[in-house]
C-alpha cells in the first residue's frame, strides 16, 4: 500500500528534494543478516504539482523499480557494487571456519 502522504507533505514545505531508498535484509547462507540499501536519484517537487495522484503513483511507480532493482542484485549475486559501511560479529559458521583452518 502506497499512500499520498509523502507528496502532500513535500507540497506545504514547498520545493523539496525526494530521493528514493530501498532496503534488503537478506540471510545468504549465514546466521546474521546483510542489511543491502540503494538509494535513487532525487526528484524535486515544486508546489505547481499538477495532481497528488499522479504524483503519487509516479513516486510508487520509482520506488517499485529501486526495490526490484535492488532483488535483482542481491538475489542475482550481483553485490560488487555495494561499500560495506559496517560490520557485525561473524555467525558461528564462519567462526568455526575460521578455527579450522
Amino acid at each position: 500500500i502506497f499512500y499520498s502522504g509523502i507528496t502532500k507533505l513535500a507540497e506545504k514545505t514547498g520545493r523539496v528534494n525526494l530521493l528514493p531508498a530501498a532496503l534488503r535484509y537478506e540471510f545468504q547462507m549465514e546466521q546474521r543478516p546483510e542489511v543491502f540499501i540503494t538509494l535513487g536519484m532525487p526528484d524535486t517537487l515544486d508546489q505547481e504539482l499538477s495532481g497528488t495522484k499522479d504524483y503519487t503513483g509516479y513516486l510508487l511507480e520509482k520506488l517499485t523499480a529501486e526495490l526490484d532493482m535492488l532483488q535483482r542484485d542481491v538475489t542475482g549475486k550481483n553485490t560488487n557494487g555495494f561499500e560495506v559501511i559496517f560490520h557485525g560479529k561473524d555467525s558461528r559458521n564462519k567462526t568455526f571456519d575460521k578455527i579450522a583452518e
